[in-house]
């Protein structure tokens, strides 16, 4: 995006707010992820999936990144999952939320839930209800993701993770609470194994598909284009790639412990 220079000096300023460019609103944020494109890099791979996904650019001035994130309001009335109401953060609480106040609750939930699949296949540890919009127009309701910021991440996966029981001794006893390189990993696939279990062959279906699409090939291939499109090298592409490759593979070992054939292994 081309700014003139009076409108990079008002960033700063609007860091965090609305800021009318050319016409359009756009939310401000200052880059926050280490300079590594993130917003960008989860837009892409939301389109890839087949997910509703708030649209990113970048400007860089004075040394700093800034996020421009076109207002969803222009689709419709767009409000955040907060309005559910319910402070917990399970999948089935929302659900509850939705088919009171939703006609297309069900084409909701299965939205909700590619949105957690995405989450804990790109390892992003912040996605609370308020980084769920809902849009509402005259003719659909939707649900798009806002801030992909901590994909690639270290952390554990919160997304919804109350839903998963950790008083279930047999398989709290699997995961090795004192692995700080590896817990967050564990957990993400306790939480996927026990979502497996609990729900519909469709949703294991719905998985399957998205990680097919997903090989660490295919997201290499996404943020290298991204850094050719932008002429700017990704700081910490490596790492981030190797944190996917490991995520990948931990999935793996339990969709052939499913009696899934997934091909060759990562390495």
């Amino acid at each position: 995006m081309v700014l003139t220079e009076e409108q990079k000096k008002d960033l700063e300023y609007f860091n965090h707010k609305f800021m009318i460019i050319n016409g359009t609103r756009y939310y401000v944020k200052e880059c926050e992820d280490g300079f590594n494109l993130k917003e960008i890099i989860g837009k892409i791979l939301a389109d890839l999936l087949g997910l509703r996904c708030a649209s990113y650019d970048v400007v860089t001035i004075n040394g700093k990144m800034f996020y421009l994130s076109k207002d969803l309001s222009e689709l419709g009335n767009a409000r955040n999952l907060t309005l559910i109401g319910d402070i917990n953060n399970s999948l089935y609480t929302i659900w509850y939320g939705l088919e009171k106040n939703f006609e297309n609750s069900k084409e909701l939930m299965e939205e909700l839930i590619k949105i957690y699949f995405f989450d804990l296949l790109f390892l992003n540890s912040d996605r609370k209800k308020h980084n769920i919009v809902i849009v509402s127009s005259i003719s659909n309701t939707h649900l798009y993701m806002i801030d992909n910021s901590l994909i690639f991440s270290k952390m554990r996966s919160e997304i919804f993770s109350s839903m998963t029981r950790y008083d279930e001794v047999k398989n709290v006893k699997k995961i090795d609470w004192l692995n700080k390189d590896k817990i967050h990993l564990e957990l993400n696939i306790h939480n996927l194994d026990y979502f497996f279990n609990t729900s519909s062959q469709e949703f294991y279906n719905t998985f399957l598909e998205m990680y097919k699409k997903a090989t660490p090939d295919t997201v290499r291939k996404v943020i290298e284009e991204i850094e050719s499109e932008y002429n700017y090298q990704i700081p910490d592409k490596e790492e981030m790639l190797k944190l996917y490759n490991e995520n990948y593979e931990e999935i793996r070992k339990l969709l052939e412990s499913r009696g899934e054939k997934c091909g060759t292994r990562v390495h």
